[in-house]
């Protein structure tokens, strides 16, 4: 690293060398294991709400004619799959929130799949810059549909606490600093 070395390495290397037939015969009594069953994609964890079993931490919140996302983690595909799969499971519900609880990839780094899909992020106003410099970013080499849109993100700051509810079902969002 940086010309020093970090670690070396002693070990017999050899490039292709020949291989039995005998190492690919599968051994005596051996079964293929049978693939496990995918896990439902929407675990409902209580009334109204549901886990995204595929995107760890991802809580989805179910309003009447709504839905808020409770982190977007990694990128525009792996937060889109999330979004496709609501609008499987609830065809006649928009994403119309999307909350990060901060501003690392692994909670808001799928931000512009949500811009994209026409919700709301909701966060407070020490990290709305970083989600509108995340929605400016250009992908020269490997461009998402959020590109091509152009759109400006729709970005609600608070502090203190934020509320939403459609009359029947609550949802309180605090600012912890």
């Amino acid at each position: 690293f940086n010309g020093e070395i970090g670690r070396e390495l002693d070990l017999d290397y050899r490039v292709n060398p020949p291989l039995a037939d005998s190492q690919f015969e599968l051994p005596p009594g051996y079964e293929q294991p049978q693939a496990a069953a995918e896990p439902e994609r929407l675990k409902k964890v209580t009334d109204a709400v549901y886990l995204d079993s595929h995107m760890s931490g991802v809580m989805i919140v179910e309003f009447q004619d709504f839905l808020v996302v409770v982190q977007c983690p990694g990128d525009y595909n792996m937060a889109n799959s999330t979004i496709e799969a609501l609008r499987v499971a609830f065809p006649d519900k928009p994403v119309r929130y999307v909350v990060p609880s901060h501003t690392h990839g692994d909670h808001g780094g799928g931000a512009r799949a949500y811009f994209h899909a026409g919700a709301t992020l909701v966060t407070t106003p020490g990290h709305a810059e970083f989600y509108r410099r995340l929605a400016r970013v250009s992908r020269t080499i490997s461009p998402d549909p959020y590109d091509a849109a152009k759109a400006a993100p729709s970005i609600e700051t608070f502090r203190g606490k934020r509320v939403i509810s459609d009359g029947h079902q609550t949802m309180v969002v605090h600012d912890i600093g």
